[in-house]
């Protein structure tokens, strides 16, 4: 069984989808299952991909920046459908994952389309006179057609509901790959507690009413030895608004460090007691889970899909308004370091067992070999109501 999964970009810097998308392919591979991936190459000089490995193909970057039309990419995929058992689209509303849809609805060839959160609402309300064209020029008709739709969690599968579609939905978590020793955790030594956003900078983030329930924290426990570290960068005019916030407040302990990566990113992440993540709507939030593997309980609005955070006591789950922010990062300040501690240790255990990479590739293993053959039995993760 042979998979080709295509996606416009996997710059280290495009963020979660390309990342689940390579880690689910290396999972794939590890389960015994023959998988390869197209992208387009970076444009810019600056830009890294997550990998140039054999089976990753690279394609000349469009000269049509916007649309990203490619006539060298649609002959690639023409040529490319008999030497596959299924395509698997990650992300809508680009011409490389749209020209997979055609290709293998023409050569009657099943494929999976990962949504990526793009049906949410408040993602769908994003350059919203766009994605209405092309919904109706393309976009609801590789929806429609596809084999099996996959959602990351039950909310996004609700939204995909009342978008309209009623193909079959299949959900199934983004994959984190796990090292071969699991991080040692450990009570903090310094009194200082670190709360950390990871992300890109954007509006749907949240990140201005956080800042406000920090302002909020530091006005009223001026002698508690907090900092806020917002890692990440994205659009310059909400960086610069976010910025102009903190002055604003006179906060001295928010620091912006920018986009991080490899070893900087993960030496960030290991002196963090807490992570926030306060999304308007998130589809899932890998940063979670690599928090969660290190051993730090999370901060998570119910516009994400977080509820296991309560449920098996790692974290906060809470609604993404000032007030309710304020408490639980409050609550998290002030909590016991021996508490902190096993909470971590309890998101470890969640992740191992929910979220791993080859946990999750073997139930992707299974729904593509019902897609190849229906006749097969329905997998778990599949809804067809």
């Amino acid at each position: 069984m042979k998979s080709l999964h295509i996606l416009t970009s996997l710059n280290k810097s495009s963020g979660g989808t390309s990342l689940s998308s390579y880690t689910l392919v290396k999972g794939l591979q590890l389960v015994g299952l023959d998988a390869d991936m197209v992208t387009f190459e970076p444009k810019n000089a600056n830009d890294e991909m997550i990998s140039t490995e054999a089976f990753i193909h690279t394609l000349p970057p469009s000269k049509i920046p916007k649309w990203q039309y490619s006539k060298i990419a649609s002959n690639y995929l023409r040529t490319q459908l008999g030497n596959y058992d299924l395509f698997h689209l990650h992300g809508i509303w680009e011409f490389l994952p749209h020209q997979a849809a055609v290709s293998a609805f023409r050569a009657n060839k099943p494929y999976l389309i990962t949504v990526s959160g793009m049906l949410y609402p408040a993602a769908l309300q994003i350059k919203p006179l766009f994605k209405k064209i092309a919904a109706l020029l393309f976009q609801d008709k590789d929806l429609s057609q596809a084999t099996v739709l996959q959602a990351t969690c039950y909310q996004e599968y609700e939204y995909i509901r009342k978008y309209g579609l009623k193909n079959p939905v299949a959900v199934i978590a983004n994959p984190l790959e796990l090292p071969r020793e699991l991080p040692n955790i450990t009570p903090f030594k310094s009194s200082k507690v670190r709360v950390g956003f990871m992300g890109r900078f954007n509006p749907i983030k949240n990140i201005d009413v956080l800042i406000d329930a920090w302002a909020k924290i530091a006005l009223e426990n001026p002698d508690r030895d907090i900092e806020l570290v917002l890692i990440g960068d994205g659009e310059k005019s909400y960086r610069e608004s976010l910025q102009k916030q903190v002055n604003q407040h006179g906060l001295k302990n928010v620091s912006f460090v920018g986009f991080l990566n490899g070893n900087e990113k993960e030496e960030m992440l290991n002196t963090l007691n807490y992570l926030v993540l306060p999304s308007k709507s998130e589809n899932f939030g890998m940063v979670v889970t690599e928090a969660l593997l290190r051993g730090i309980p999370v901060i998570a609005s119910k516009g994400t899909p977080w509820g296991d955070l309560p449920k098996y006591n790692c974290g906060w789950w809470v609604e993404n308004d000032l007030e309710s922010l304020t408490a639980a990062i409050k609550t998290a300040v002030f909590l016991n370091e021996e508490v902190r501690v096993e909470m971590g240790k309890r998101g470890q255990e969640l992740v191992v067992k929910k979220y791993g990479q080859s946990a999750v590739a073997l139930q992707m293993k299974e729904l593509y070999a019902w897609m190849i053959d229906p006749k097969l039995p329905l997998p778990s993760t599949v809804y067809l109501n």
